[in-house]
Formats: C-alpha cells, structure tokens, sequence
C-alpha cells in the first residue's frame, strides 16, 4: 500500500531517529545562552552565592568581636594601671597594697605591664612595711618579664626595691639604672645611697626625680632626708618634707623626717605633730 506525502511538502519523520534524540534539542540547535555543560542550574547558583556571603558576613563578625574583645582588655589594662600609678606615688602601705589588689585580675591579661607594675607594688610591701613574704610573690611575677626584649621598666624598679629591701645595694643601682627613664628610678637611687651612707650621692638623682615628678612622694621625702643628713640643709629639707605631706598626708617618712628636724630645733614642733599623729592614727599606713 502507497505510503502517503505530508501536507505541506514537510520529509517524514523517522520514528527511530525519534527515539535516537530522546528529549534532547533536536540537531544543529544550540545551548541555552549562559550555562554551559557543567554549570548548576541558576536557582542553584543564586543559592550558592547567598551563602558565601552569609559566610563573609559571619566571619566579618567574628573578626570585628575579636578585635573589641581585644581593644576593651587593653583599656581595662591601661585603665587599671592608670589608677594604680596614682595609688602608688602616695608611698603609703595603703596605697601599694590598693594597687596590688586594683592590679591582681588584670595581671593575668598583662603578665608583663601589670604583673610588673603589682610585682613593684609589692616590693615596697616587702621592703618598707615588714611583709616579707611579699616579696617572694613579687620576685615570682618578675621572672616572665624579666626575660622580656625589652624588660619592662616596671619589671627593674621592682628588682631595685627587693634589692634595696635586701641590702644589696650594688644589684639594686645596676636595676635602677636600667630603669632611668622613670622618676621612680631616681627616687630608688636616693634610698640606695642612704642604705650605703653616701647620701650626697643620692642628693642629685633624687632631687631630678622630685622636679620631673612632682607629685611623687617618694621623691620628695627622700629628698628630704638626703638635704637633711648629707648637707645639713635643713630648710631644704623641711620644704621637701612639706611638699611630701601635702601630697600625702599620712606618709611616715616625711612626717618622722619633720620629727627629727623639730627635735633638733631646725623646725617648729607643730609642723611635726600633726603629721606624725595622722600617722600614728592611721594603721594602714
């Protein structure tokens, strides 16, 4: 039987040739413009990109945490020893030991800033105030930072002090000299020349310490004793004990250095006892 021509002119279709195709574009015919073979669809890649950016955006996060995680430590540091330095240039008993306690939590942040700051503090408990086992506590936190590049001033001052509170006159210069670029360092010096009975020695660096320094106690009360017993000045003195005890009402020092004048007529007595009774009152001094 005659197989019958298409309308249209159109050559017939083999089924085979069909089934050869499958679902695929027909022959000649092109991709879809933009996705090649390998290529995910484009709802995958839309999906894809959303979640490297989530991803981004997570770690940016995480990284801006850090770094106020970070920051706030180091201003809780510097904010901490701030207030510590002020405590200590009192140069009372009560004052290193607010500072050793205002220090003691942060010195695990900073090992090295704060723990030498309260390892100093701590010294002169040890050295001035007869609390010796202090001063094992501040040799302790001393070793990390004295192994530092550099040694943190903090870390020589503090050497100095347990040195001075040692006798060991010669190890407590070499630290204070290491430590020269802080007042404290001549304010050491001057006690260290007292201990070896050469007080004009301390006379010069002492007195450098109170000027650079003004609100240092300790300065001005070694000074003080330096003009006393190696010059004989006893108005020098008197003036250096004044400015000590008017920064520190209730410092010993001064107000025993002013007792001795007045005992020795180079001062009226009742420049003295005010401020020997404060300190005779005040039991955390």
């Amino acid at each position: 039987m005659a197989t019958s021509e298409p309308s249209g002119g159109a050559q017939p279709v083999d089924a085979a040739e069909i089934d050869a195709a499958g679902y695929g574009p027909p022959p000649g015919a092109s991709e879809p413009p933009g996705r090649g073979h390998g290529d995910p669809p484009p709802a995958r890649r839309r999906a894809s990109g959303r979640v490297v950016a989530a991803s981004a955006g997570v770690l940016l996060l995480a990284v801006a945490l850090l770094v106020y995680r970070v920051h706030h430590r180091h201003r809780v540091v510097a904010l901490a020893m701030s207030r510590a330095e002020r405590l200590l240039a009192l140069d009372t008993a009560a004052g290193y030991r607010q500072a050793a306690e205002m220090l003691e939590p942060v010195s695990a942040i900073d090992p090295l800033g704060a723990g030498s700051m309260r390892a100093f503090a701590l010294a002169w408990l040890a050295t001035d105030y007869r609390e010796p086992s202090l001063g094992a506590e501040a040799d302790g936190l001393i070793v990390e930072p004295g192994r530092a590049d550099p040694v943190p001033v903090w870390a020589d001052l503090a050497a100095a002090t347990l040195a001075l509170g040692r006798g060991a006159v010669g190890d407590g210069a070499t630290y204070a000299s290491r430590a020269g670029a802080s007042p404290w360092a001549g304010a050491l010096e001057g006690r260290l020349a007292l201990a070896a009975g050469n007080p004009e020695a301390g006379i010069e660096p002492a007195t450098a310490a109170a000027t650079a320094e003004p609100g240092l106690v300790a300065a001005l009360a070694v000074e003080g004793d330096l003009l006393r017993r190696g010059r004989q000045d006893a108005a020098g003195a008197r003036a250096a004990y004044a400015a000590a005890l008017a920064r520190s009402p209730a410092h010993p020092r001064a107000a025993f250095g002013m007792a001795k004048l007045a005992l020795a007529g180079a001062c009226p007595l009742s420049a003295a006892i005010d401020p020997v009774r404060r300190v005779a009152g005040d039991g955390a001094t």
